[in-house]
């Protein structure tokens, strides 16, 4: 996704807003898949 570092500092202010939306998808699909929440944790 991020090949040139010089781009990294955008795309983390951008990620962190990223994150808490996928984490809460991550959440609702965790009860679904119990394989995943080892592999998230």
């Amino acid at each position: 996704m991020a090949s040139s570092p010089k781009r990294l500092p955008p795309k983390v202010k951008g990620a962190a807003t990223t994150q808490p939306t996928a984490v809460r998808t991550l959440s609702i699909a965790i009860p679904v898949e119990p394989g995943a929440v080892p592999f998230i944790a």
